[in-house]
Formats: structure tokens, sequence, C-alpha cells
């Protein structure tokens, strides 16, 4: 006779072992890449280390235990202290340390859904918590700035395996960036121009000129919300 009970328990190891290398897999393809390909930058008063590397598509917090600032080769440096500040929020509030717990989750209930969706849900969370701090210790002057920051780094593709990783980025998949922008003050209306470029710069992949489109599109709704 089958004993149901060690079937499933069997079921449920072997998955969650195969979920387990899968996420270690990731993370530790992905912490030798960076430690391959990054420089160092000079930052002055800042926490954390800050590294150049052309690994990630957006800045990101990464490192459990010592975690660092990763920022892409052709970042824009007017936007380096809003970013500066972000991840630094992320490092304050454990984030980091929130993503491995995610993983662990996700690890011991890989069969479930609703907990691949929670996980996913606590991500954009931890994200409007962290905005909602920065924006917070910008002032209100530097809100529609902040919002600029959000929707240029937003605009490239989104790595799928990010839920997979024990950090935090600064850019966000646009299901979530609609909350962000308008929690950042930027009018509602620039939502659809958003995300209609968001859209044109997935299937072109014409990030440069995305990236300029979006930053007239927001200056022109900062000036109207200004006024």
């Amino acid at each position: 006779m089958v004993n149901l009970k060690a079937v499933l328990l069997g079921i449920w190891i072997t998955g969650m072992f195969l979920t387990g290398s899968v996420f270690l897999g990731a993370n530790l393809h992905f912490a030798v890449r960076l430690s391959r390909s990054r420089n160092a930058v000079s930052v002055q008063n800042s926490p954390l280390p800050v590294f150049v590397s052309n690994c990630v598509s957006t800045p990101c917090l990464y490192g459990l235990f010592f975690p660092k600032v990763y920022l892409t080769p052709d970042f824009n440096t007017q936007r380096l202290d809003h970013v500066l500040i972000h991840e630094k929020t992320h490092w304050r509030h454990g984030d980091h340390i929130w993503s491995f717990l995610r993983c662990v989750c996700l690890v011991l209930h890989w069969y479930n859904p609703l907990v691949w969706i929670a996980a996913i849900l606590s991500k954009q969370d931890a994200e409007l918590a962290c905005d909602e701090a920065v924006l917070k210790e910008l002032g209100d002057e530097q809100r529609t700035n902040y919002g600029k920051t959000l929707i240029e780094m937003s605009c490239v593709k989104q790595d799928p395996s990010g839920l997979l990783l024990a950090g935090s980025t600064a850019g966000e998949a646009p299901l979530g960036l609609d909350g962000r922008i308008m929690q950042s003050g930027l009018p509602i209306l620039a939502l659809g121009d958003a995300a209609a470029l968001l859209l044109s710069g997935v299937f072109t992949g014409a990030r440069a000129t995305l990236g300029k489109a979006i930053s007239k599109t927001a200056e022109a709704y900062g000036n109207v919300n200004a006024d």
C-alpha cells in the first residue's frame, strides 16, 4: 500500500531542494559576475561602498552581510543623490535581509502560488515604503525630480530573475510604477505617457531615445504642476 503522506513529503522535499538550488545558483552566479565586473566609485558621505558594474540593468543594493550599491556604466550622474538616498534607505529598512527571507519562504512554499504572489507584492511594498521615506528626507521641493528619476530608471528591460536575488533595485517593473509616480507627486496624466513610453522601450530597445522622451515628458508635466 502506498503511503500517501510519505509520497507527498518526498515531493515537497524534492521541490524544496530544486527551488533552493535555483535560488542559490542564481545568487552565486550574480555575485561572481558582480565581483568580476565591478569598479569602485568614490562617493563622499556614503555609508555603503559604491561600484559600477555592467551586470546590472538598474542601480541596486546587493549583498546579505556586506551590502553594496551597484550602478550601471551609463548611469545618469545627475540622479546620483536620489539613487544613493534610495539605496541607503533600503539598507536602513533591512530590505536586503527581507529579500533573503522572501527567498526562504519561496523555497519552503514552492508549490503555493499565493506565496509567490505575496512575495511579489511584498517586494513592491518595500519599494513604496522606501520611496515614502526618501521623499520625507528630500522634502516636497524634490518630489517632481524624484518622480523623473523613477521613470528614467524604470525605462529599461527588467530582469525576470529579480525575485530570485537577495537584493533590492531602485527601478521597478511597470506593474508597480504607477503607484510610485503618484506617490512622488507627478500628475496622474503622466502615467499614460509613461506607460506608452515604457512599452515602446520594451519592444524597440531604443533606450537612449526613450530616456530623452521621458525626461521631456516629465519636465513638461513638472512645469505644469509647478504652475
